[in-house]
């Protein structure tokens, strides 16, 4: 897979400049780190130094500098793979792996830093110069393998990834995309799996195949995001299964209200109060009631994830892969806060409606004359 000529795709991409935040060229090779006797297999990505000015930001650094600006030849590699090699930082390691065209190759490189990755669940690269990994997979100056498009907001993701792949179409032949199916996991994998492979051709050989292959973070997590929709669905019945016996309490709690107060009823009955300003009077405390819960709910809610995520769980295992710097991060969705706080509400009054329905159908006579 290589990007030899990228005109269609720039020119794709300056249509809609106002919507990218950042545009990064990559290149990878997956071979062998070695280091006196000991080998890895480990997969190196090429970055663009110069153009990914916010590289690094992610990266727990363990040892060493992040010196982007450092010559060719220079490597930053994750803790489990400097561990399993006995490497530090400062020494160098001998990277082998094949060219695009499978030739081996073999390129010295100098580990200038150290960070904390996510090997445990394989996701944890290598990182060097582009220019090095090119000439490690024997392309040429200007050449790279894949472009990552960063989004400036999250929500065009799959509205732009169709332009893109519409628009890019009429300039050059596209693989045909392979939508991503949350409902259907197995069928969204296979048709990844399906979508079209690479054709070994030799290095003159004209290329007349499909040029590109656009896909989306959504595309890629698919299966993981069926799962969690999956979560999510068990979820809400549990939800829906505690409320439900949250409003059997209710409605038992304001019958023995209803009881405890049939003398006030018959008095207010008496007074001239109308059977729905009875009614009423117990829904609007169930609502406040609810609606005071609901705002004391949020507000432990706020504390208790600032409370976890003061703590540093560090980035060792596989919970690694959830945390920012080792640390939980929370995000707020104020639509869904407000969307849950209304449920609660509706479902509390609705709780009291039969009581307060037989409150209001007391007569002032039999109310006054009961005693409890």
């Amino acid at each position: 897979a290589i990007i030899a000529d990228a005109k269609p795709l720039e020119a794709v991409l300056e249509a809609h400049r106002d919507e990218i935040r950042a545009v990064h060229k990559r290149s990878a090779a997956n071979g062998t780190l070695i280091f006196g006797v000991k080998e890895v297999s480990q997969k190196i990505e090429g970055v663009d130094y110069g153009a990914e000015n916010d590289f690094g930001a992610g990266l727990q650094l363990r040892s060493g500098a992040l010196d982007t600006r450092a010559d060719g030849q220079a490597l930053i590699l994750p803790k489990d793979t400097m561990d399993k090699l006995g490497v530090k930082t400062g020494e160098a390691v001998l990277f082998k792996s094949l060219t695009a065209s499978g030739q081996q190759n073999v390129v010295e490189l100098t580990v200038i830093s150290e960070y904390i990755g996510q090997s445990s669940i394989g996701t944890s690269s290598g990182y060097a110069n582009l220019a090095d990994i090119n000439t490690q997979l024997g392309l040429a100056a200007g050449e790279y393998q894949t472009v990552n498009i960063w989004l400036n907001r999250m929500e065009d993701i799959d509205r732009l990834t169709e332009t893109i792949q519409s628009e890019l179409s009429v300039l050059t032949p596209v693989w045909e995309r392979v939508k991503s199916d949350n409902s259907n996991p197995a069928k969204s994998m296979m048709g990844s799996l399906l979508g079209g492979g690479n054709k070994a051709i030799g290095k003159d050989e004209a290329w007349t195949g499909t040029k590109f292959r656009v896909s989306s973070l959504n595309d890629l997590m698919s299966s993981f995001m069926a799962i969690i929709g999956t979560i999510d669905l068990i979820g809400f019945w549990i939800f829906i299964i505690l409320v439900v016996i949250t409003m059997v309490g209710i409605m038992n709690s304001y019958r023995m209200v209803m009881i405890e107060r049939t003398g006030e009823i018959g008095t207010m009955r008496a007074i001239g109060v109308k059977r729905r300003g009875i009614r009423d009077i117990f829904l609007w405390e169930a609502l406040i009631i609810a609606a005071i819960g609901a705002i004391g709910g949020f507000a432990l809610a706020l504390l208790a994830m600032g409370l976890a995520s003061l703590p540093n769980f560090g980035t060792q295992d596989i919970l690694g892969f959830f945390l920012n710097r080792g640390h939980l991060r929370f995000g707020l969705a104020p639509l869904e806060i407000l969307k849950n706080s209304i449920v609660l509400c509706i479902m509390s009054v609705a709780a009291v409606w039969l009581p307060a329905r037989t409150a209001s159908r007391l007569q002032p006579a039999v109310a006054l004359r009961t005693a409890y």
